[in-house]
């Protein structure tokens, strides 16, 4: 019987390793857009070659000087509906003096192949309460 439980338990662990890599190898993909300039060809490089995107519509004025920062994805939750196919919740943020601060979120849907790349990327309604 105690030679059953150290079986389960090793399998529990080796489990619970590969969801912690596989959670690292999806927040990686997040980091590498963060780190990217909007548009360019290593943030394409993200996604899968049939991805569905929503581009992100509004166009930074260029340069150093500009008053408005870059876009940037803060994960909030991460789900794996399988192993090779993840559900990625994220807030996109951007600063700027011209813009109130204003987090949007999106939905991601991240699949691996050899790397983990985003197949889908859905901007998600927000809700406004009005007070009657």
């Amino acid at each position: 019987m105690r030679a059953i439980s150290c079986i389960v338990l090793l399998f529990v662990g080796c489990a619970c390793a590969d969801e912690i890599a596989e959670r690292a190898g999806v927040e990686h993909v997040i980091a590498a857009w963060n780190d990217s300039e909007p548009g360019s060809s290593a943030q394409s490089s993200l996604f899968t070659a049939d991805a569905e995107t929503e581009p992100y519509s509004r166009k930074l004025p260029p340069g150093p000087w500009s008053e408005v920062g870059p876009p940037h994805m803060v994960v909030q939750k991460i789900r794996f509906v399988t192993a090779d196919v993840a559900l990625v919740d994220v807030v996109i943020r951007q600063y700027g003096s011209n813009l109130p601060w204003r987090p949007t979120p999106a939905l991601l849907v991240m699949k691996k192949q050899v790397d983990w790349r985003i197949a889908s990327f859905r901007f998600l309604a927000t809700a406004t309460l009005v007070k009657p």
